[in-house]
């Protein structure tokens, strides 16, 4: 069973590689700069390897692999669109989460005012 959590959870580091390669911005990246970035947080070369393979160099709906502009990649429509999506589905599971605890909230109330009203009866 999951627990609640009412703090921030951590990104994987796909979602920290996502982001790093959208706000790397009109100027781009390199591909030995977001390596860097991700050894730093631990993730082995294989697991690189893979991901930029399958969400830069070759995205979903891409036939051949894409050309890198003077040695820098820029983020790919589809990826900008999956970190997108990612946000919107993390933020609408913050959002029903409390109106889960708001709509508990107002049934133990209803419930309250209820039995309040049956022990006032004469």
């Amino acid at each position: 069973m999951r627990k609640f959590v009412f703090f921030e959870e951590e990104e994987s580091w796909q979602v920290k590689a996502a982001r790093y390669c959208i706000n790397s911005g009109p100027e781009g990246f390199e591909v030995a700069e977001l390596r860097k970035y991700l050894q730093e947080m631990g993730v082995s070369n294989a697991y690189i390897q893979q991901w930029l393979e399958e969400q830069i160099q070759t995205p979903e709906g891409h036939r051949f692999p894409r050309a890198h502009i003077s040695g820098r990649y820029f983020a790919p429509l589809s990826l900008i669109t999956t970190l997108v999506d990612h946000d919107e589905l993390k933020e609408a599971r913050k959002n029903s989460k409390w109106a889960w605890y708001f709509s508990l909230g107002a049934i133990v109330l209803s419930a309250f005012s209820a039995w309040f009203q049956y022990i006032s009866l004469p």
